[in-house]
């Protein structure tokens, strides 16, 4: 389950590079579960790319504060049925750190919104499993600050 990023996103690589690392862990870890006690032999092909990323990294943090801005994140999952090349879901993901947030925590927030992403579309998936019924996507105006 690679990730990708859109060339609007792409130039942030370490942390695009995080996020990769939390999707593998959790949404790997999910599918890799579903692999193991799947009884119907169908294949779920699940493509993931970060549509848009501003990441506020610690030097900048640390030296402009809460000027540096927000961190935020979205991010598309694909989910597709392999046998029959139809598109069974096509969510948007949105995390957000904000700026206060960012430089009270010393960049901390920043860096939790790269695992939350991961983290709001493994539970989308979880909560998917036994029937398509959609479900948060932090698009709402829900994320954590």
């Amino acid at each position: 389950m690679p990730l990708t990023a859109s060339s609007a996103a792409a130039h942030e690589t370490d942390a695009i590079a995080k996020i990769s690392t939390y999707a593998q862990q959790r949404v790997g870890g999910t599918l890799y579960g579903w692999e193991n006690h799947s009884q119907s032999g169908r294949t779920l092909v699940v493509e993931l790319q970060i549509e848009e990323l501003k990441f506020v990294g610690g030097g900048a943090r640390f030296f402009a504060g809460a000027l540096a801005g927000s961190s935020a994140v979205v991010m598309r999952m694909k989910l597709t049925d392999k046998q029959t090349g139809r598109v069974i879901a096509d969510p948007e993901f949105y995390q957000r750190a904000a700026a206060m947030g960012g430089a009270w925590s010393f960049g901390g927030t920043d860096h939790g919104m790269l695992a939350r992403i991961a983290t709001v579309a493994q539970e989308y998936l979880q909560r998917n499993y036994t029937q398509a019924i959609g479900g948060p996507t932090g698009l709402d105006g829900t994320e954590q600050d």
